[in-house]
């Protein structure tokens, strides 16, 4: 809609994408609903936010794939990589980890639990 303004979600994203290095991890991930909805649009029920320096990756399943793929297409949501679960989350978000080398990840303590973290550390290597 011409005139219409929308969420900023790129200058949310880049603000968090400029702080990484001066906090010391190479990524956020971010997994409460709300602050996804916040930083990208997405306004599923599961889902994973990774932001790096360099790329913003959204790991979510297949009741989502086609949806973020237009939204992002249309502007209706951040430009973001799709990153699709196979089996589960912590291992997708794991061989994410280890495609990208991140050592330091920051993530949502409120929102993980100790099981979640331990299960991403294993997978980290």
């Amino acid at each position: 809609m011409p005139g219409s303004t929308g969420p900023d979600w790129p200058a949310r994203l880049v603000a968090i994408q400029s702080e990484l290095a001066s906090l010391g991890v190479d990524a956020v991930v971010i997994s409460t609903p709300h602050n996804i909805l916040y930083l990208c649009g997405f306004n599923g029920s599961a889902a994973l936010l990774a932001i790096t320096s360099s790329s913003i990756r959204l790991i979510t399943d297949g009741r989502y794939a086609f949806s973020v793929r237009r939204k992002v297409a249309d502007g209706s949501m951040a430009p973001v990589e799709l990153h699709q679960v196979g089996r589960r989350y912590d291992l997708t978000l794991g061989d994410l980890v280890a495609e990208l080398a991140l050592r330091r990840i920051a993530f949502e303590p409120a929102h993980v639990t100790v099981a979640t973290l331990r299960s991403w550390e294993r997978r980290r290597g």
